[in-house]
C-alpha cells in the first residue's frame, strides 16, 4: 500500500513545484494562468486517490475530492491549447474556458446530495460505481472539449519551425488521447488494473507540457525583483531557455519587434525574428546555453 502511494505524493509534489514556478513567470505568458489551473485540479485528483489508498477518508470521501480535479481538467485542457496556440477566441475572451467549466459546477452539488447522486454517480465501497444518465452525458461532453484541445495543440505543432519543440508539443497533444483511450478500453473490460493509474499520469503529463511550451528547467525561474528591473529596462531585451524558446521580453522588445504583449512568450525566438523583420545589434551566447538578444 505505501509503495502504490509513493507516485501519488510524487505526483502532488510535481503539481505544487510546477504551480509555483508558472505563478511566478510573466503574467502576459501564454497559458499561464490555466496551467497553474491544472497543476491545481492533477494536484485535487492526487490528493483524493491518495487519502484513499492511505485509508484516512472513505472512498466515497476521496471520490468527492477527485472530481473537485476531474470535472475542470478538459475545460482548462482547452483553454490552455486555444491561449498557447493564440486563436481568437482566447484573445478577445480569455475567460472563456470559464463558460466550459459551467456544466461541471452544476454537475458537482450532485456527489453531495443524497438524493440526486444516482443521476451521476454513487460510489459504492470495494465494488463497482453505480454511474447514471448524467454521468455518460459530462463524460461525453468532457472527451470531446479533451479531443479539441489536442487537435488545437496538434495544428499548433505543424506550424512551428523549430521540429524538436514541435515533436514535444505534438507527444502533449497525443497523451491525453491516449488516455482517453485506454479509459474506454478499461470502462469495458477489455483493460483490468487494479488501481487507478490516471493521477500519476496526469503528474507526467504535467511535467511534460511545462517543459513543451514554457521550456526551461523546473524551478529555472528568475527572482521578482531582477525580472522587473529587466522589464523597465529602455533596452529592449529577449531572454530565451536553452532550447530558444523565449522566456522573458520587456515592452521595449515587444515594440522593437512589432509584437502585441505576451505575444512573443513561449515562442520559438528565430520564429520571432525572422516574421519581425528586424535584426539584432547584439547577440551574446549565455554560458547556460540561453540567449540574450538586445534591441537599441
Amino acid at each position: 500500500m505505501k509503495v502504490l502511494a509513493l507516485p501519488l505524493e510524487l505526483s502532488m509534489l510535481l503539481a505544487v513545484s510546477i504551480a509555483l514556478a508558472i505563478a511566478q513567470r510573466d503574467p502576459s505568458t501564454r497559458g499561464r494562468r490555466s496551467l497553474v489551473m491544472l497543476c491545481l485540479c492533477v494536484l485535487a485528483v492526487t490528493f483524493g486517490e491518495w487519502l484513499t489508498l492511505r485509508e484516512i477518508v472513505t472512498e466515497q470521501i476521496g471520490d468527492r475530492i477527485k472530481y473537485i480535479g476531474s470535472l475542470a481538467l478538459a475545460p482548462l485542457w482547452l483553454g490552455f491549447a486555444a491561449q498557447v496556440a493564440g486563436l481568437e477566441v482566447a484573445r478577445r475572451v480569455p475567460w472563456f474556458p470559464a463558460l466550459l467549466l459551467a456544466p461541471a459546477l452544476c454537475v458537482y452539488p450532485l456527489l453531495w446530495s443524497p438524493g440526486y447522486a444516482s443521476l451521476f454517480q454513487v460510489t459504492v465501497e470495494g465494488g463497482e460505481d453505480q454511474r447514471g444518465e448524467l454521468w455518460l452525458i459530462v463524460t461525453t461532453y468532457h472527451q470531446m472539449l479533451c479531443a479539441v484541445g489536442c487537435a488545437v495543440l496538434a495544428v499548433h505543432a505543424s506550424r512551428m519551425r523549430d521540429m524538436g519543440r514541435a515533436l514535444r508539443v505534438l507527444v502533449v497533444a497525443t497523451v491525453p488521447m491516449l488516455a482517453l483511450v485506454a479509459g474506454t478500453l478499461h470502462r469495458g473490460g477489455v483493460i483490468e488494473w487494479p488501481y487507478d493509474a490516471h493521477p500519476v499520469l496526469l503528474g507526467a503529463g504535467l511535467l511534460m507540457m511545462r517543459e513543451a511550451f514554457l521550456g526551461g528547467s523546473l524551478l529555472d525561474i528568475l527572482p521578482y525583483p531582477q525580472r522587473e528591473l529587466l522589464r523597465q529596462l529602455p533596452l529592449g531585451l529577449v531572454l530565451t531557455d536553452r532550447g530558444g524558446v523565449v522566456a522573458l521580453i520587456n515592452g521595449a522588445g515587444e515594440r522593437a519587434l512589432g509584437v502585441a504583449p505576451g505575444e512573443a512568450l513561449g515562442r520559438d525566438v528565430h520564429d520571432l525574428l525572422a516574421r519581425a523583420h528586424t535584426s539584432p545589434l547584439e547577440e551574446q551566447v549565455l554560458e547556460r546555453g540561453g540567449k540574450l538578444l538586445v534591441f537599441g
